[in-house]
């Protein structure tokens, strides 16, 4: 068979990252971005590997009833990799997320069955951050994303994603031509953010430590420093931190211990949730200065360093029923926060995770290790993208 061929398929499914998956004559699983599960489609094969291939859409032989028109003129062309769900709609997306969810979870035998999945409450404009890339050379100003060879870059100022505010701050801002002016010659980043008690701003490194304040709904307000971590889908980040609290109040724990903590606002959730104590590390100093003041009318203890070094701390022996809690990078948890964990004291421990492949991982890795999962559920934090968060709950023997 030749590296470039025609062939008419029908994909059976959307896999983890958005393209769908159909079977080759010869066997091989080949995934076709901007095809849908069910819907007969012309492709071109435009690269093998050993065990897959990648394929690229030519055109629908009988379009699918799923098929919906992208409201995004760059998914319509093919330009943009970040959103990757805009031609079906959008319960078509989270059925597909909660099925490869449970690809992770179910076939892996983690467990036996998932908890139902959260759709996000609106599917575009819910992005309260966006990070171009800038290339300046003499007049020439170009600010966008990078494309799917990671190399091109394309103008973005229409991204559907950012939150409508946003969106009309940054074309104001990239229209300004002292703004453009502001940049070195050659690539560099600009780093854009909608913060409730501050609106709209553009990032630069020298305030990147000052604190702002900004919100989740239903949870109050949080200071935040304007160059760190915070949730940038609101609206669905406030349903992942209601259901954290029910989950938090059925265990009643006497210590809340939170690794990766940022500014603070798992432990803040679980102080009113009713946990008397609590705390957290962080490698970030600017973010645990913000958590010490989220937290500053509660029993709360906040240490800037390495996860793992939380281990070594006497607090998470202090409490007669600790629950430990992590919400590390996509990357997962480091090999010596995993043997932190397995060698510590704690007996429960909640894991929110936005890289249900690493979850599977580093569950795999505690559940030959005495853990068992107890119950773990999808949240669509990243609606249109192939992203979602999850929230799982582990008891160790």
């Amino acid at each position: 068979m030749s590296n470039e061929s025609v062939f008419t398929v029908v994909p059976d499914a959307f896999a983890y990252g958005g393209s769908a998956v159909a079977a080759l004559p010869d066997g091989i699983r080949c995934f076709i971005p901007f095809a849908i599960p069910g819907e007969p489609v012309r492709i071109t094969v435009v690269s093998r590997r050993k065990r897959f291939a990648i394929g690229k859409t030519e055109s629908p032989v009988t379009p699918s009833s799923l098929r919906e028109i992208p409201p995004c003129p760059l998914f319509r062309e093919g330009i943009c990799p970040g959103c990757v769900y805009q031609h079906v709609d959008y319960a078509t997306e989270c059925e597909w997320k909660q099925k490869q969810f449970e690809r992770f979870m179910v076939h892996s035998g983690l467990i036996e069955k998932t908890e139902p999945f959260v759709p996000a409450p609106e599917r575009y404009f819910w992005r309260n951050k966006i990070t171009f890339s800038i290339f300046r050379e003499g007049d020439r100003f170009l600010a966008g994303y990078t494309g799917f060879d990671n190399r091109t870059l394309f103008p973005a100022e229409q991204c559907m994603l950012a939150e409508k505010e946003l969106g009309a701050f940054i074309r104001e801002q990239l229209a300004d031509s002292e703004f453009r002016n502001g940049f070195p010659e050659g690539y560099s980043r600009a780093v854009f953010r909608r913060i409730t008690g501050n609106g709209c701003l553009f990032v630069i490194p020298a305030d990147r430590n000052k604190l702002l304040t900004d919100s989740i709904p239903g949870h109050g307000s949080f200071r935040v420093p304007a160059g760190s971590f915070f949730q940038i889908n609101r609206q669905a980040a406030g349903l992942l931190l209601t259901e954290f609290q029910k989950w938090v109040k059925e265990l009643e724990p006497d210590l809340f211990a939170e690794l990766y903590c940022g500014s603070g606002i798992f432990s803040a959730a679980a102080f009113h949730a009713g946990v008397n104590r609590v705390a957290g590390i962080e490698l970030d100093p600017a973010a645990v200065k913000a958590a010490r003041i989220n937290l500053s009318g509660a029993d709360a203890r906040f240490f800037s360093g390495d996860a793992a070094n939380f281990f070594q701390s006497r607090i998470l022996s202090s409490g007669k029923r600790p629950l430990l809690f992590v919400d590390p990078p996509r990357t997962g948890l480091s090999p010596e926060t995993i043997n932190g964990i397995i060698a510590g004291k704690s007996s429960r421990l909640i894991y929110v995770s936005c890289g249900p492949d690493t979850l599977s991982r580093d569950l795999g890795k505690l559940t030959c290790s005495g853990w068992r999962v107890l119950r773990t559920q999808a949240f669509d934090l990243f609606p249109a993208t192939m992203h979602f968060e999850s929230m799982t709950l582990l008891e160790r023997g």
